[in-house]
């Protein structure tokens, strides 16, 4: 992987830190504001629900992308090619 592809999979990353980052902080505001009717909670709970899904999609793009970029596997990869589950095929069949 070169240092390009590398930089740009570590700005998506960051833009998607701070997009949580902020959504978060103005549902957080909004909700925080006393004097507020139906209307502005359902926005701040909205703008935090907006933000914790933007830094669920930067976990996820973290552990997919960065996860190939080291050399791991995935769980399931790795006990595919374990030489005990081909025992345990085996035995079953």
């Amino acid at each position: 992987m070169n240092w390009q592809s590398r930089l740009e999979k570590t700005v998506i990353a960051l833009n998607l830190i701070g997009l949580a980052l902020g959504f978060d902080a103005l549902g957080i505001l909004i909700l925080v504001k006393r004097p507020h009717g139906g209307e502005s909670w359902i926005s701040g709970v909205l703008g935090i629900f907006v933000g914790s899904l933007f830094l669920l999609f930067a976990f996820y793009f973290c552990k997919h992308t960065w996860g190939r970029w080291l050399g791991k596997v995935s769980l399931r990869e790795a006990r595919l090619s374990s030489p005990d589950s081909r025992i345990r095929g085996a035995r079953q069949a």
